[in-house]
Parts: C-alpha cells; sequence; structure tokens
C-alpha cells in the first residue's frame, strides 16, 4: 500500500510548486501556463487518489473474506 501512498507525495510536491511560482506570476502567458500545468497536475492527483481508494477497497474485501 505504501508503495501507492509515493505517487502521492511527489504530485503533491509539484502541485505545491506551481501554486507557490502562481501567485508570484507576474506575466498573463506566464499565469496561463501555470494555471494549465495545474489542472493537468491535479488530475493526475485526482486519478493517483482513486487508485488508492481502489486499492483500499480490494484489501478490505481480501481481509473480510478472509
Amino acid at each position: 500500500m505504501n508503495e501507492y501512498r509515493e505517487f502521492e507525495r511527489p504530485l503533491q510536491a509539484m502541485l505545491d510548486q506551481r501554486e507557490q511560482r502562481l501567485a508570484l506570476a507576474e506575466s498573463l502567458a506566464t499565469q496561463q501556463q501555470l494555471k494549465q500545468e495545474l489542472e493537468t497536475l491535479e488530475g493526475r492527483m485526482a486519478r493517483c487518489r482513486q487508485a488508492i481508494q481502489a486499492v483500499n477497497w480490494a484489501l478490505t474485501l481480501c481481509g473480510g473474506a478472509g
């Protein structure tokens, strides 16, 4: 289970970094690029969390059957 959580940490770090850069961005083009990157990373994070939830569910079912 921990191996799946390892995917979540770097994604969160990337999201935090982009948010910080967005807060400091001065040009509209940079802001737009960073917003696009944030949307992409948020999508990845959502899929990562869905996968973690699916693994948790599967482990719960396996644990309950034994």
